[in-house]
């Protein structure tokens, strides 16, 4: 039977975990983000963080000063700009903010777009747009050395550089990739759309938090989109999962 290759992510996003498995029985409980160890085989790669810096931007006008003139019991008063002060302007560059760059489906399909743009028609093992965090990745096998696979970022509206995946294990590699093109990418916004529908947003609720592109192995071979959907401050939350064309598989709501 074919055994799969699981991804998982730390609670920090700084480690990406890699697990093979073997085969089991179909479960119908909600798969945590956290790494799960099945047959105890699993991969690291070490990733960097960047913190954004924050820019002000500050105008001092002109200040004028009062000139009086006194004649024959008349005062008049007339405004001139003084001469020993300069106005100063500072300009800063627009940038857009965290939470509007991260938080909706443009950002999906930007960071979707940027990978695409720099590794062409990929075959991945998983690949995962995180809004909370505001990055995407995507785990690709190397088309020169397909017993590699390399780890690419997007953050900050660019795609860094490779970090090799290391793999252990005796899942077999290609049983677990899907290629670029069995994703309906367009569909995302549906989807997330839809995944609200099926998990309503509860009170203090964030949305969706993120999504995360796999093989369904081992309970059968489909590739499919897992919409998280956060439960805020009153509910569990959960996930809906599509199928690649963005057919609605099953939905993993609140207990």
């Amino acid at each position: 039977m074919t055994k799969s290759v699981r991804t998982g992510m730390s609670a920090a996003i700084l480690t990406t975990t890699l697990l093979l498995a073997g085969a089991c029985s179909k479960s119908d409980d909600v798969v945590a983000t956290q790494t799960t160890t099945q047959g105890g085989v699993e991969a690291t790669s070490k990733k960097s963080d960047t913190t954004a810096k924050s820019t002000t931007t500050e105008k001092v006008t002109d200040d004028t000063t009062d000139d009086t003139e006194v004649t024959d019991k008349t005062t008049t008063t007339k405004k001139t700009p003084t001469t020993d002060k300069k106005s100063t302007t500072t300009t800063a560059k627009a940038t857009p903010t965290t939470k509007a760059a991260t938080t909706g489906p443009e950002f999906a399909l930007a960071s979707v777009d940027a990978l695409h743009t720099k590794l062409g028609e990929f075959k991945a093992l998983e690949v995962l747009i995180h809004f909370q965090s505001g990055f995407a990745s995507a785990q690709v096998q190397d088309p020169a050395k397909p017993k590699n696979v390399d780890e690419y970022k997007y953050s900050g509206g660019s795609v860094g550089e490779s970090v090799p995946v290391k793999l252990s294990g005796d899942g077999e590699l290609e049983a677990n990739l899907f290629a670029y093109a069995e994703i309906a990418w367009d569909k995302i916004p549906v989807m997330m759309e839809q995944a609200k529908a099926e998990i309503p947003l509860e009170e203090g609720s964030k949305g969706i938090t993120h999504i995360i592109i796999k093989k369904n192995l081992p309970f059968d071979s489909d590739t499919v989109v897992d919409v998280y959907v956060d439960g805020g401050t009153r509910g569990d939350g959960g996930y809906v999962m599509f199928k690649g064309d963005g057919t609605l598989k099953k939905v993993y709501g609140p207990s």
